[in-house]
């Protein structure tokens, strides 16, 4: 509300000519009276919008950033199920990795025992294995 309504409305006389002269003579004669009528009203709309304005921007931005903290909660989420996938996937590489070694071996030792029915073989003491290769050339 304006300052001049404001004057009026406090002089708890609604529209009296006498009152209007008061209020009228306060501003220095009818058209200051009006003049401060529409300027206090421009000044009060512009707040007023000004006001309206700065609540719209802030629900604007808590809006923003309600979808930022939602986005980052989500992306968070994401970079945590990858972390634990590749920590499987190193434990599953780790796990065949130790697989290939142990069929290597089986392998290597089947091998072995061939060479040792074709006589190559000299002697097996526990893991070191004695093998001749002059008997083959």
């Amino acid at each position: 509300m304006n300052i001049a309504a404001k004057e009026f409305l406090g002089t708890g006389i609604e529209w009296a000519n006498a009152a209007l002269s008061s209020l009228a003579k306060n501003h220095g004669g009818p058209e200051q009276l009006i003049a401060d009528i529409y300027e206090n009203g421009y000044n009060d709309g512009y707040w007023d919008g000004y006001s309206n304005a700065m609540e719209d921007q802030k629900m604007n931005q808590i809006g923003a950033l309600g979808v930022a903290a939602i986005a980052g909660f989500a992306l968070g989420g994401i970079i945590v199920y990858f972390h634990k996938k590749s920590k499987s996937s190193k434990a599953q590489l780790e796990q065949q990795k130790h697989e290939n070694a142990r069929l290597k071996a089986e392998n290597y030792a089947k091998e072995i025992l061939l060479q040792q029915d074709e006589g190559l073989v000299t002697k097996i003491d526990g893991n070191i294995v004695t093998v001749d290769f002059k008997k083959k050339a």
